[in-house]
């Protein structure tokens, strides 16, 4: 398993979620205001100064995914030179699944461990 990494320009958002759409990526997570500097594109801050910023998508896919999703990335910087797009995968050990809770965990009361607890 991989963890793919996408840091693009808001400007390319939706082309970058439908993209990983097709690739059949279903679960990701989403940070739609980043802050960053692109070797090409220069900074951007989202102030004044340094105007635009960037949304980073994170994903844990398998290893044939993450490389189709690469090459597809890839495939699309090139055809869009000027855009600010940046991806990587980071290799994934392990995963845990966390329970979700209506309410805060307050020791043993916690509904998502009881949920999770084995008999």
């Amino acid at each position: 398993m991989k963890q793919l990494a996408v840091a693009n320009d808001i400007a390319i958002d939706s082309d970058i979620r439908a993209l990983l759409a097709e690739l059949g990526i279903k679960a990701w997570t989403r940070i739609p205001r980043a802050a960053g500097r692109g070797p090409r594109t220069g900074a951007r801050e989202d102030d004044h100064v340094w105007p635009g910023y960037n949304a980073v998508t994170l994903a844990v896919v398998d290893d044939a995914l993450a490389a189709r999703a690469l090459d597809a990335l890839r495939a699309f910087r090139e055809a869009h030179p000027k855009a600010g797009l940046f991806a990587w995968t980071v290799p994934v050990d392990a995963t845990r699944a966390i329970p979700t809770c209506a309410r805060p965990c307050r020791g043993s009361s916690c509904a998502g461990r009881a949920r999770t607890r084995r008999t």
